[in-house]
């Protein structure tokens, strides 16, 4: 692989927010890829160059899943130093981008990816986004909660549900594609993204010939949108490889997910965090630092997104395949007990609306059967008179009004 098959442009640049760059990069002959660290002063700058330095270490004729093993023990030493390090703890970083790599001595393109920095593919004037965010807002997209748009402006957007560094069973997932002339492949990390829209993005791509121009462009414009984050932008050119004429449409659903074996890091000191290794509270770090860029969960592992694969931001591409074994140590464990603690709190809410519903019904018929039994009552206040006083001779008949004038009359003149 010593010809030259790609042209190559790359830029990174801090933002107008930050005070510091957690990107790192790696362009090499021939591996091209982003990383976004996360932990703020919790060392997410240590996290991405690792990263980075690792996958930069590859070269000759290597497979995909030898690239991606590489991904899988970046992962390991990030994980392992932030346990050494107290002022390392909680860090971790995103990998996204490409490798060339060889399949039966054919010249391919693997695209790796963990987290939400992306990798997107240009071809014949159509970009198409590559990559499956790992973040909560693509979980609510695809579970149909909130819209591609909302997706932007959420306030939880910045949630990552995989990353390099936080725990030992992270699943990678890798598409091996052909390499196809005029073809052009962008990574970036999600500052470029959270400025501007994928329409902007494909102008660009679309109107600037030159890689290195139109990386640099990118970035130009995500700081003019605000800049709130580092960005980062490596574009690959394919140069040599298969005509786009012979090209056939390639099955974006056709990716694996490796993981390593959480064996492999049974010779870590792990015990503060537990039997699984990866204690809420350590897998929470990066979310509760003060600068963090980035913020994990241990809620969400991620594996609703990738299973379903139901909508991506440029082009809906269907569901993995299906013989793919994509298990999740922490994902499962994490499920079960939420949905232990669902069904307890279903059961304690339908007792408590039943009793309430009981003591209504008992409160309403106590009522109406006392209604029914008692007598209406008069409560017009009488007054008793014996019948011997209503004589006739004790009440006069005769009323003579003249009398009762001059009645008055004297009693106002003795007066």
């Amino acid at each position: 692989m010593s010809t030259p098959l790609v042209r190559i442009g790359a830029f990174s640049d801090v933002g107008r927010i930050r005070n510091m760059n957690e990107d790192a990069y790696v362009v090499t002959d021939q591996v091209f890829m982003v990383a976004d660290g996360m932990g703020g002063h919790l060392a997410g700058e240590v996290a991405s160059a690792m990263a980075v330095e690792a996958m930069g270490s590859l070269s000759g004729a290597i497979t995909a899943e030898e690239a991606c093993h590489t991904v899988i023990e970046a992962n390991l030493a990030i994980l392992r130093l932030s346990i050494a390090d107290a002022s390392k703890r909680g860090m971790g970083t995103t990998l996204t981008g490409m490798a060339l790599v060889t399949d039966h001595g054919a010249s391919r393109i693997a695209v790796m990816n963990v987290g939400d920095s992306r990798t997107y593919r240009l071809r014949n004037g159509s970009l198409t986004q590559i990559s499956i965010d790992h973040s909560y807002v693509q979980e609510l997209i695809v579970a149909g909660h909130i819209s591609k748009a909302e997706a932007r402006e959420h306030p939880q957007r910045n949630i990552v549900t995989r990353a390099l560094g936080i725990e030992p069973g992270v699943g990678v997932d890798l598409w091996s594609l052909p390499l196809v002339i005029g073809d052009r492949f962008m990574a970036c990390s999600d500052g470029l993204v959270d400025e501007i829209d994928d329409g902007v993005i494909e102008l660009v791509l679309r109107g600037t010939a030159d890689p290195q121009e139109a990386a640099e462009e990118l970035v130009r414009l995500a700081n003019a949108a605000g800049g709130h984050d580092n960005t980062t932008v490596v574009v690959v050119d394919v140069l040599e490889g298969i005509a786009a004429d012979n090209a056939e449409d390639d099955n974006l659903d056709a990716f694996v997910t490796m993981r390593a074996d959480p064996a492999a890091f049974e010779n870590a000191d792990t015990s503060e965090f537990g039997e699984d290794q990866t204690s809420e509270t350590y897998r929470a770090g990066a979310a509760t630092a003060p600068d963090a860029s980035d913020d994990l969960t241990p809620n969400h592992d991620g594996d609703s997104a990738t299973a379903a694969m139901a909508d991506r931001d440029i082009t809906i591409i269907g569901a993995p395949d299906e013989s793919v074994d994509d298990p999740t140590p922490i994902g499962d464990a994490e499920r079960s007990r939420r949905s232990s603690r669902a069904n307890t709190s279903f059961i304690v809410y339908g007792f408590v609306v039943a009793l309430i519903a009981l003591l209504i019904v008992v409160i309403v018929a106590l009522s109406s059967n006392s209604s029914s039994d008692e007598e209406p009552v008069d409560t017009t206040p009488t007054t008793e008179v014996p019948v011997d006083s209503l004589a006739s001779d004790s009440i006069s008949t005769d009323f003579d009004p003249t009398a009762t004038v001059a009645g008055l009359d004297d009693a106002a003149a003795e007066g």
